[in-house]
């Protein structure tokens, strides 16, 4: 029997969440934290670093060696959270799948306070609990608190001994007990590695009669430490990869849902035909898994602009390095123009060159050069480029993503400096894969110049060659046409594109494969997740 059909059984559970949400989001991970820390350190108190993946361990020779006080430390790590706002769906699966009864998690983001605070109660350990028994919100611990107060969050070793120990955190971790005895735990997509995690796991598991208790990773590689401590405390190890394991999770009750309600159901059908405007007339959003694909990497137009920065930072100084030449892999692009952007919680290189800009969070380094440090970016690829720069752009953004190393050498600074981000390399591969497509297609359209979207570019393709498509996609909409359990909806949405000096105008057809079920009518709104459905075009 396989884990999804054994919590078929569970009514509830709790769900610890590891930061891979956050990684996939954009956040550093406790590792990542870890490294950039211990790149401040002087060499004298670097040596006393003797675990690099322990963030509590790092922070406590932080301040052990002076290299700064609890608040600087606290102000530095915040600087890595408070100015990305980004929502990620897989929060919405685990909130929609009706099973979660609790989340438990060590992050120190605020997605989930920032775009679902309508539907979770968090409970910080530096305040008293005051639990709404009739509150049907779901029940958020944070176990680490976060930065809204600098003095009261755990990011040393120190802190974590104190959180365990006094008396005044004795009814939070209480608390936690009782939903473990209540509930099966799940743990996802944790750090095995993480000896942070590891010593949680100890002060959480360390209990008599609790409920079951489980561990999702996509890790087919434990150490014997781990798996030692794993069997001490009965969890069973699952392998699985984390997003695919909550998708699946959803899926199997919703199909549960279905089996139980399948003979009462009525099959009707209804058809809204809905315009390549459908958000706005709908006050909502229907969007098929092609478009997920684009919206969740923020792809739009060809010629893309991108920025994580907070909108109302202001960069107090701004210094001029000059113009100097960037080099990379013996390539040399001339004649770019170099400047810091700096506010009171990060420094930013911007390099410019006639094609494209691209500024990287970075710091000081002490040989006088410049260092990468945290997640600040923004980039923007400039207009009326021909094809073959406009590939040339694209490859090299692969290449600066793919953590390639840039050189520089003006007369105020020399350096070099390198980003790796898994989710703008995958963002700009897609972009070449379609743009190279258009390329071959239409050699003689100068394709910066096309402002049809890379969604309306794909069923583009899918129209010329009367392709059909079996997908799914997600509902969000208002109930304006009185929509019920059993019926089936048709979308229609128009498109036109103009290319090669022709105009063409086509439609989406997309039908639901599955009628709408009573679980998915909330108020006065269809909410469906991975509806299946077949798109066709006329």
């Amino acid at each position: 029997m396989s884990f999804f059909h054994k919590i078929k059984e569970e009514e509830k559970i709790n769900l610890f969440l590891g930061d891979f949400i956050g990684g996939i989001t954009g956040y550093p991970t406790r590792t990542e934290l870890s490294k950039i820390l211990t790149k401040e350190m002087k060499d004298n108190v670097k040596s006393y670093v003797k675990k690099t993946n322990s963030l509590f361990h790092v922070s406590q020779i932080y301040l052990d060696g002076v290299v700064g006080s609890k608040a600087t430390l606290s102000g530095k790590l915040k600087s890595f959270f408070e100015y990305k706002k980004t929502k990620n769906d897989l929060y919405s699966v685990i909130l929609d799948s009706n099973i979660v009864d609790t989340i438990i998690t060590t992050n120190f983001d605020t997605s989930l306070e920032d775009f679902y605070s309508d539907r979770i109660t968090k409970f910080n350990p530096y305040f008293e609990i005051e639990k709404n028994e009739t509150d049907e919100k779901m029940a958020y611990y944070k176990l680490f608190g976060d930065f809204d107060n600098l003095d009261k969050v755990c990011v040393s070793k120190q802190d974590f001994r104190k959180l365990k120990v006094l008396p005044f955190y004795a009814e939070y971790w209480k608390a936690i007990e009782n939903q473990m005895r209540k509930n099966s735990t799940v743990f996802l997509g944790v750090d095995l590695d993480d000896p942070d995690f590891i010593e949680v796991l100890s002060v959480m598991c360390n209990k008599e009669n609790l409920n079951n208790l489980y561990m999702v990773t996509s890790s087919s590689v434990v150490s014997p430490t781990v798996i030692e401590t794993l069997n001490n405390f009965k969890i069973k190890l699952l392998t699985y990869n984390e997003t695919e394991f909550l998708k699946g999770m959803k899926a199997m009750f919703e199909n549960q849902q279905d089996e139980t309600k399948q003979s009462e159901v009525v099959l009707k059908k209804k058809a809204l035909s809905v315009t390549s405007d459908v958000d706005n007339k709908f006050n909502g959003k229907v969007e098929t898994a092609l478009e997920v694909k684009y919206s969740s990497l923020k792809l739009d137009k060809i010629l893309i602009k991108y920025s994580n920065i907070f909108s109302g930072i202001n960069f107090e100084d701004v210094t001029t390095l000059g113009v100097t030449d960037i080099e990379y892999k013996n390539i040399r692009i001339k004649g770019c123009y170099l400047k810091v952007l700096t506010s009171n919680s990060m420094k930013i290189l911007e390099i410019k060159s006639r094609e494209f800009k691209i500024g990287i969070q970075v710091e000081h380094s002490p040989g006088g050069g410049i260092s990468p440090v945290g997640s600040g970016l923004y980039y923007e690829i400039f207009e009326n480029l021909n094809n073959t720069r406009l590939l040339w752009v694209i490859n090299l953004f692969i290449d600066i993503f793919s953590g390639i190393e840039l050189t520089f050498k003006s007369k105020k600074i020399k350096g070099s400096v390198k980003t790796e981000n898994r989710i703008e390399l995958l963002k700009f591969k897609t972009i070449l894969e379609t743009v190279e497509k258009l390329i071959g297609d239409y050699p003689k359209e100068k394709i910066s110049e096309l402002k049809n979207n890379f969604y309306t570019f794909q069923l583009f393709e899918y129209f010329k060659k009367n392709e059909s498509i079996e997908t799914w996609m997600n509902l969000d909409l208002e109930n304006q046409f009185e929509i019920n359990p059993g019926d089936v909806l048709d979308f229609r949405r128009s498109y036109k594109v103009d290319i090669d000096n022709s105009t063409y105008n086509f439609v989406e057809k997309i039908q639901l494969l599955d009628s709408i079920t009573e679980n998915e009518i909330k108020g006065n709104r269809i909410k469906a997740y991975r509806k299946l459905c077949k798109i066709t075009f006329e």
